[in-house]
Parts: structure tokens; C-alpha cells; sequence
């Protein structure tokens, strides 16, 4: 998991597909803690860095960050640039987990089908 900013992270599941997770507090067993909460999950970069820049966006605007265009257009490039980043750097990851997970599939059918077969 790597963090694109102090509230969101990104990491790849254990099928290559990527999670975009935002930190959020949560009341569990009267105390206040901060827990990773999973807002999508993506086969596409591109639709996950549209989301991360629409949520951010979103809090930036809720706490009163942006006044002009000149902000948004700083957090658009700053969140652009962080995730070519970190798809750089989850990009073998996810290929590996992407493999593994076909394989398993694969691994999966042939023996669902080796079952049916002993059972006719």
C-alpha cells in the first residue's frame, strides 16, 4: 500500500486489481481511531486516478482550500504526478498478482472439471 497524500492510498489486490483506500475515523468501542476504508476497486488507472482527483478535490474544496483555478489546477498535478509515481512502482506487482491469480483460476477449473468428470 502507498499513500498518495495524507488521506488516500493505493495498493493492488491479490487478483491485480488496483484499491484506492482513504483513511477515515471511526468510533469502535468508544474511542475515536483512524481506520483504512476501501472506496473502489479498479482494473483502470485512469479511472481510479479520476476518482482519487474528484475526492480530493471534493475535501479540498469542503475545507475551503480552493478559492481559484490556479489551486485546482496545483492539485491536479500534484495528484497526477503522484500516481504516475506509484503505478510506476505497483506496475511489477500487479503484473505478478495478475499472473498468479490466472494461474490459480486455471488450477481452480481444471480440478472443478476433474470432479465433475469422476462424478458421472
Amino acid at each position: 500500500m502507498l499513500s498518495i497524500n495524507e488521506t488516500h492510498d493505493i495498493s493492488v489486490a491479490k487478483n491485480g486489481d488496483y484499491v484506492l483506500s482513504r483513511m477515515v475515523w471511526r468510533i469502535a468501542e468508544g474511542k475515536r481511531t483512524r481506520v483504512t476504508e476501501v472506496i473502489a476497486i479498479y482494473k483502470s488507472e485512469v479511472m481510479l486516478t479520476r476518482d482519487l482527483i474528484g475526492d480530493c478535490v471534493g475535501i479540498a474544496d469542503y475545507k475551503k482550500e480552493i478559492s481559484d483555478l490556479d489551486q485546482l489546477s496545483d492539485i491536479y498535478g500534484r495528484l497526477l504526478i503522484g500516481c504516475q509515481e506509484i503505478f510506476s512502482v505497483l506496475s511489477p506487482l500487479r503484473e505478478q498478482r495478475i499472473t498468479e491469480y490466472n494461474i490459480r483460476m486455471r488450477q481452480e477449473e481444471k480440478r472443478a472439471k476433474a470432479s465433475k468428470g469422476g462424478a458421472i
